[in-house]
C-alpha cells in the first residue's frame, strides 16, 4: 500500500519538503483507511515496517524524487512553466474571470464576465507548458497549482535593465516647434502638469 501511494498519489505530491515526510503522509493516509476495518495482527507494527522498507528502498526514493519533479511548476511574475497540464487545472484556469457591465439601448445594465486566461495563453513550449496571466492574478495562479496538486517553485524576479543613452539628447526641429507649443501658457491641468515638471526639474 506503502509503494502504491508513492506510485500514484496526487493529494500530497505537491505538499511536501522531504521524501521522509512524504512516506509518514503514506503511513499516515493507510491508518486512515484501516480504521473501522478487520484488521488481524498488530497494525501499528505493519506500519512501522513498512516505513522503514520505504525508507530503506531507494528505487522508491527515486521515484518520489522523479514524480516531484514531474509535478513542480515554476512561477514567474506573469507567467508559470509546467511540465504537463492537468485537466483539472485547465479547467480552473479557464474559469478564471472578471465581471463587467454594459448598458445596452434600453438602458438596462448587463453583466459580462471577461476571462483571464484564454486557450491561447497556454501553449507548449519545448516541452513544457507554458501559462501566461496578468500580473495581478498571480496569487490566485499559485493558489490554483497548489490545489491542483503541483509544487510551487517562484522564480527570482529582477526588473529589466534599460541603457540611458549618455550623450544629450538634441530634438529635431519639428520636436522643439512641439515642445514650443506643448509649454506656452495654457490653462487647467496641463498648466498644473507643466508646473509640475518645471519644478521637478
Amino acid at each position: 500500500m506503502v509503494r502504491d501511494f508513492i506510485k500514484n498519489d496526487r493529494n500530497y505530491i505537491g505538499s511536501v519538503s522531504s521524501y521522509e515526510e512524504y512516506v509518514d503522509k503514506a503511513v499516515e493516509n493507510i491508518r486512515q483507511l484501516l480504521i473501522g476495518k478487520a484488521v488481524i495482527g498488530d497494525m501499528e507494527l505493519a506500519l512501522k515496517r513498512a516505513r522503514e522498507f520505504a525508507l530503506a528502498n531507494n528505487k522508491l526514493r527515486d521515484l518520489f524524487m522523479r514524480r516531484i519533479e514531474w509535478w513542480t511548476a515554476r512561477l514567474g511574475l506573469d507567467t508559470a512553466e509546467l511540465h504537463f497540464l492537468s485537466k483539472e487545472l485547465y479547467e480552473r484556469l479557464m474559469g478564471l474571470t472578471i465581471p463587467y457591465y454594459i448598458t445596452d439601448k434600453e438602458g438596462n445594465l448587463n453583466r459580462r464576465d471577461l476571462r483571464l486566461v484564454r486557450k491561447d495563453d497556454v501553449v507548449r513550449n519545448d516541452g513544457k507548458v507554458m501559462i501566461r496571466f496578468p500580473v495581478f492574478v498571480r496569487d490566485t495562479i499559485r493558489e490554483l497549482l497548489v490545489k491542483s496538486g503541483y509544487k510551487v517553485v517562484d522564480l527570482p524576479w529582477s526588473p529589466r535593465e534599460v541603457q540611458v543613452p549618455k550623450d544629450e539628447v538634441k530634438l529635431l526641429p519639428f520636436q522643439e516647434r512641439a515642445l514650443d507649443a506643448w509649454l506656452r501658457p495654457v490653462r487647467g491641468v496641463r498648466l498644473s502638469y507643466q508646473l509640475a515638471v518645471v519644478r521637478h526639474s
